[in-house]
């Protein structure tokens, strides 16, 4: 680690932030489980805006998988027409996750559902006590909060220890409500990280952009949501310097790997679960056989794969974890990736674009009042 940015800082803090949350979740066991027990049998809508939205994204399916009755959609839906996502005086509860609180959508989307249900219930998950959205708790009496260490309200314009943390304290929050004892294996989930930062810095000395001009990151169900984020990361730091692309790998054949070319690099994130790993190694070798794209990196749980001489694989080892604690490995290996190349390229990470056309909180707009 070079302490040259907030950015780097707050990507290495993340070990000791998941702890810290972990540890705020056994310590007030008993308070979180009740809150659980509460609303375990709600319609239950993951909202927030950009890198917010996209830890509903990756974690719904996990416990859809588990039982639950949970959508991801983004608060950027929510505020244009929320009675196309909710039903009038639905029983819902809306988890909105927020760095800051101070996205004009963050708020809007609270009250839009007010308006639209009687029986709706909130939960905020934020990193600042001072933000707007949290500040909403000692005026509703429908909304719960979780506050995250202050450390994780990150002060580079990328949110990187924000996200993860977000991500981690609600699904301890759900795995109480499906009594999924997966996420006791923090200790080793924990332990493992400094590996996963290791073979970041590692493989991002390896991985050279000279004659790249786009990036592709696959991934089916949470790693799905994952490579929204991933090639978001890139993206931000980078200003745009590359174009960045996401999918499924089954949804990359119908059309979009129409984009492939000599200077394509891409990222494959691979599934913990047998059957899906099939349909994914049949994508690489598939793209490896046709011989247009010589940059494939395969993040990798598991030393269980079709070797290839052009592919390179990154096995963080951590096939033991569940998915959840997979997808926060990986996001960490991706963030180190977009930082150094941010470096690369002559940007301060801290601050990617000076001109402001982009900010780490969105500027205010005008929310138009509606009907509901």
């Amino acid at each position: 680690m070079n302490n040259n940015s907030y950015t780097e800082k707050e990507i290495y803090q993340q070990p000791e932030m998941w702890k810290q949350v972990f540890e705020m979740f056994e310590s007030n066991k008993g308070e979180y489980q009740n809150l659980a027990t509460k609303y375990k049998d709600y319609k239950i809508i993951l909202t927030g805006a950009g890198t917010s939205q996209f830890v509903g994204d990756t974690i719904y399916n996990y416990f859809i998988e588990k039982g639950l009755d949970i959508h991801s959609i983004a608060t950027t839906s929510i505020v244009v027409n929320p009675l196309k996502y909710i039903k009038k005086d639905e029983k819902v509860l809306l988890v909105s996750y927020a760095r800051s609180g101070n996205s004009p959508e963050s708020v809007a989307a609270v009250e839009l559902v007010n308006q639209v249900s009687k029986n709706a219930h909130h939960i905020v998950v934020t990193c600042n006590e001072q933000g707007e959205l949290y500040k909403l708790k000692d005026v509703l009496k429908n909304m719960d909060a979780i506050l995250l260490p202050p450390e994780t309200n990150d002060k580079g314009f990328a949110m990187t220890s924000s996200f993860s943390s977000m991500l981690l304290a609600s699904s301890l929050l759900f795995s109480y409500m499906v009594k999924d004892d997966s996420f006791d294996k923090f200790n080793k989930f924990y332990e493992l990280a400094n590996n996963t930062l290791n073979k970041a810095e590692e493989f991002t000395n390896i991985i050279d952009l000279k004659n790249i001009d786009r990036l592709v990151f696959l991934g089916d169900c949470e790693f799905y949501g994952l490579t929204k984020e991933a090639r978001l990361k890139l993206l931000e730091l980078t200003q745009g310097t590359y174009a960045t692309f996401y999918d499924t790998f089954l949804g990359f054949r119908h059309g979009p790997k129409s984009i492939l070319s000599d200077k394509t690099l891409i990222f494959f994130l691979m599934s913990s679960e047998s059957r899906m790993r099939n349909f994914e190694q049949d994508l690489i070798e598939e793209i490896y056989d046709e011989n247009k794209v010589n940059n494939l990196f395969v993040l990798e749980n598991s030393s269980n794969n079709k070797n290839f001489d052009r592919v390179q694989y990154i096995n963080l080892e951590n096939n033991e974890l569940n998915n959840i604690y997979i997808a926060l490995h990986y996001i960490m290996f991706f963030q180190i990736f977009a930082l150094r190349q941010s470096e690369k390229q002559g940007f301060t990470p801290d601050n990617p674009c000076p001109t402001g056309e982009v900010n780490r909180v969105v500027k205010k707009f005008t929310v138009y009042k509606g009907e509901f």
